[in-house]
This record gives structure tokens, C-alpha cells and sequence, in this order.
């Protein structure tokens, strides 16, 4: 005998909002817009796996515990969010440490900064490419950067000085990554800083 009661199917049409526990939530629609908050938000660590289109003021938030996100798709943050300007957005906020993965052919782009990893170690690994228009490409508390032959990161106009790697190309105007308590950078394509 089937049950009776049936459970609401979740609605799709809108982003996805603050999740509270620890979880992993993947992108397998067409875009998930976040508008003036963030199209992803984990509010107790977790993963997000994207293969399609995120945008918000944050493209991704993972706070509370460490963080992973696995980009092969594309994550826009270029919102104004409820109490800050466009140029605060970030695509990829973790703000207990973490790591991302931004793969071959995939963007991750912040009106303010790309990625942000606070609070704990950061890894980022970059095929493809990482943008902050108004401040930095990647910005780590501590830990390594590798931006994989091909790949760019690029920081934006409010910064000032460089970073440097090997086997790539730096640019020294504007911030392409920042390590503020030490790590490293593994660089064999591109990053710049604008000016």
C-alpha cells in the first residue's frame, strides 16, 4: 500500500540559499542565480560541486568549517549584496580554510576578489582562469597556490605589488595572488595584477 502522504517536491526555480549542516551540493541546473546573497552557501563546512552557471553577490560561501568546491563550470560574483557594494562580491568565499579546484575551460569571476580563503590553510589549483576585478585574483590567510600551464589569475585596479612564481609569467601592478602568512606559489601560466 503506498503512503499516503506525499512529500512537497523542491522548488527549483530559486537559488539555493543558507544550508545549515554540513553538506554537498552540486549545480545540475541550467544557472542558479543568488541575486544580492549567494547563489551556494554552506553554513557548517561541506563541498560544492558545480558544472553549470552560479551567480550572486558570493558565487559560493562555505563558512563555519573547512570547505572544498570542484568548479567546471562558471561562478560569477558581480552583485551588490544586502549591505555591500558590487565591488565586495567574491566568487569563492571560504572562511574556514579549504581548497578549490577551478578546472580546464572553467571561470571563477568576483567584481572584488575571485577566491578569498580565510581563517585556516587555503589550496587553490587553477586550470583555467580566476579573476578579481577590484582587488585580488586568489587571496589565502596561508597556504599554496598552483596555476597550471595555460591557466590565468588576475587581480584587479585597487591593489599595488606581485607575486612571485616560476615557470610562468608575473605581472607586478595590482594583486593576482596574495599569500598573507606564508605558503607558496607554483606558477607555470599567467598572473597579473592590473593597474
Amino acid at each position: 500500500m503506498a503512503d499516503a502522504r506525499r512529500r512537497k517536491p523542491r522548488r527549483t526555480d530559486r537559488p539555493l540559499r543558507r544550508i545549515s549542516k554540513r553538506a554537498a551540493a552540486s549545480s545540475g541546473q541550467n544557472s542558479i542565480a543568488g541575486g544580492a546573497v549567494a547563489a551556494v552557501e554552506l553554513g557548517a563546512g561541506g563541498a560544492v560541486y558545480n558544472n553549470q552557471f552560479l551567480s550572486g553577490h558570493f558565487g559560493v560561501a562555505i563558512q563555519g568549517s573547512p570547505g572544498a568546491v570542484t568548479n567546471s563550470g562558471t561562478i560569477v560574483a558581480a552583485n551588490a549584496g544586502t549591505a555591500a557594494t558590487a565591488y565586495q562580491a567574491i566568487g569563492v568565499f571560504l572562511s574556514a580554510g579549504g581548497g578549490v579546484t577551478n578546472q580546464t575551460s572553467s571561470q571563477i569571476f568576483g567584481q572584488g576578489a575571485g577566491v578569498d580563503i580565510l581563517g585556516g590553510t587555503g589550496t587553490v589549483s587553477n586550470s583555467g582562469t580566476i579573476a578579481g576585478s577590484a582587488y585580488d585574483g586568489v587571496y589565502l590567510a596561508s597556504g599554496n597556490v598552483t596555476n597550471m600551464y595555460g591557466a590565468t589569475i588576475t587581480g584587479g585596479t585597487i591593489g599595488s605589488g606581485g607575486s612571485i612564481g616560476v615557470g610562468g609569467s608575473i605581472v607586478t601592478s595590482g594583486w593576482g595572488v596574495v599569500i598573507r602568512d606564508g605558503g607558496s606559489l607554483s606558477n607555470a601560466g599567467t598572473v597579473a595584477g592590473m593597474s
